[in-house]
C-alpha cells in the first residue's frame, strides 16, 4: 500500500459508474449482519509440481461447496453452505461479490468489517492486497485499494 502516491484522480469507469449506483442505493429491510464468504483458488505451480492433480474442494451452485474425504470415494464428502463462493474468482469478481456490498454499508453509516481467514498459502493477502501497480488499480489488485478506490 505504501507504493500508492497521492497524484491526479483516476477517471470512473463503467464498473465504477455501476458500483458507485450500488451503493447510494437504499438498504432495505434486508438483514447484513454478518455473510460468510468463501473464495476456493486453484492449485499453485509448486502444487501441481508436487503431483496435487485433484481439486478435492467443488462449486455446486451459487453457496454450497462440496470437499472430497480422504478415501476419494465419490460418496466420501462434506457439503458447506456459504453466503457467497467464489471458485477461481478474478480480482474484480471478488470485489463485485463482496467488497461492494461492504462499501455500500458504510456509505449508509453502518460499521462493516471483511477480513480474510485460512491456512499459510491459501490466498489471503492476494484476495485483501492483490500486486499493487503503482497509483492505478491493475487486474491483480485486491479487495484493500478497490475499496479504497470506491469509497
Amino acid at each position: 500500500i505504501n507504493d500508492i502516491k497521492d497524484g491526479p484522480e483516476q477517471p470512473l469507469t463503467a464498473d465504477d459508474e455501476r458500483y458507485v449506483a450500488r451503493v447510494t442505493s437504499p438498504i432495505t429491510g434486508v438483514s447484513n449482519n454478518i455473510r460468510v464468504c468463501i473464495r476456493v483458488r486453484p492449485p499453485n505451480q509448486r502444487e501441481l509440481d508436487g503431483g496435487a492433480s485433484n481439486i478435492i474442494v467443488k462449486k455446486e451452485g451459487a453457496t454450497k461447496v462440496r470437499v472430497q474425504g480422504p478415501t476419494n470415494d465419490p460418496k466420501d464428502f462434506n457439503a458447506f453452505v456459504y453466503d457467497v463462493v467464489l471458485q477461481n474468482a478474478t480480482q474484480p469478481e471478488a470485489f463485485e461479490a463482496i467488497g461492494v456490498e461492504v462499501v455500500r454499508a458504510v456509505y449508509h453509516g453502518f460499521n462493516a468489517t471483511c477480513f480474510a481467514y485460512g491456512q499459510t498459502s491459501s490466498g489471503k493477502s492476494y484476495s485483501m492486497v492483490g500486486k499493487l501497480s503503482g497509483a492505478e488499480l491493475g487486474e491483480h489488485s485486491g479487495m484493500l485499494p478497490r475499496v479504497g478506490k470506491l469509497l
